[in-house]
């Protein structure tokens, strides 16, 4: 994307914090609702792409329950949790202002330019938790300013790179990932490993992790208890995040998102890489088909890297495009 454009998109948005409820499953609750519209039968949705979001714990009791066969939006109003987790939601932008200085090693995207970028960050419930356990002081032991964070005072758990253009209606999922949840598990183990000699133990209390001693007990109350729900979710909640604010804010209903393989050579990423389910059992839960075509946008003005994979028969990308839902429903009903 042009920054100019990033800069357009955050500037017509509503300025400050949006708060984001989450808990598991929402994002099945989300996504078949989208499909459902104003009902549809349970032997429709069985027989769709959105089958396997009707085996989710909190939807099977739901479908279980329906005698009429008939399932509504309505009826996924009772699978809302009591007391969700609260995240905030905040934009920026990754890549350069000025194209020149674009960089493909570095930057990681899948075309010269920059990425909007979608963060999700902790409630202050988390934040006093956070504190009176780990005690940074100014340090940030679980973050680092190099990656695409918020700034301000926000604690960004996870954060989704994305290439929008708004004349083809499409977006492209370029990243998703999480530096606080991978520190944190890291600064636990490495805890964990010292700490197996009961001498070294004793001798041992607090841990120094990227410029701050934390207290070894404190820190597995932190990962262990704090984080626990967290670990479970942030994933499925920072994609339900990026299509609720695709879809619902900017009315992208053709969505993309990078194979783990090809998405890598376009993007330069060498070394160990991302971790693979991130790129293929996420977005595989979602709903995403496997298709052997790139974004309209990516096609028309194409690397040299996507030229190769094109002419090599290796073009991989996740697809949701609801638009195609729709024709295909409306079908289904004549």
């Amino acid at each position: 994307m042009e920054f100019e454009a990033i800069r357009e998109i955050i500037a017509c948005l509503p300025r400050g914090r949006t708060l984001f409820y989450y808990f598991p499953d929402r994002y099945a609750i989300y996504l078949l609702s989208r499909y459902l519209g104003e009902g549809r039968a349970v032997a429709e949705v069985k027989s769709s792409s959105f089958a396997k979001l009707l085996q989710r714990p909190t939807l099977k009791s739901i479908v279980g329950k329906k005698g009429d066969g008939h399932l509504s939006t309505d009826d996924l109003g009772a699978a809302w949790a009591v007391e969700p987790e609260c995240y905030l939601l905040t934009l920026g932008s990754w890549g350069p202002e000025k194209r020149n200085r674009w960089s493909h090693y570095y930057h990681q995207t899948s075309r010269p330019g920059a990425n909007l970028v979608l963060q999700l960050n902790f409630s202050s419930r988390h934040n006093r938790s956070y504190r009176a356990l780990i005690k940074p002081g100014r340090a940030a032991p679980f973050q680092t300013s190099v990656h695409p964070i918020a700034r301000r005072g926000f604690h960004t758990l996870a954060w989704a790179r994305l290439d929008v253009d708004l004349d083809t209606g499409e977006a492209l999922i370029e990243e998703v990932q999480t530096d606080w949840l991978r520190y944190a598990q890291s600064a636990k183990r490495r805890a964990d490993t010292w700490h197996t000699d009961p001498e070294m133990r004793r001798a041992l209390e607090t841990i120094y992790f990227n410029g701050v001693d934390i207290d070894v007990k404190a820190l597995q109350t932190y990962v262990d208890e704090v984080l626990r729900v967290h670990l479970r979710v942030w994933d499925e909640a920072m994609l339900t995040a990026v299509f609720e604010f695709l879809l619902d804010e900017l009315g992208v209903r053709r969505i993309y998102y990078h194979d783990y393989d090809c998405g890598r050579r376009l993007k330069s990423i060498a070394g160990s890489g991302p971790p693979r389910s991130v790129y293929s059992r996420l977005p595989s839960r979602f709903c995403f088909a496997k298709v052997s075509e790139a974004p309209e946008f990516l096609m028309s003005k194409p690397t040299r890297t996507l030229r190769t994979l094109v002419r090599a028969g290796h073009l991989r990308f996740w697809k949701l495009d609801f638009d195609d839902l729709d024709h295909a429903a409306g079908r289904s009903m004549h």
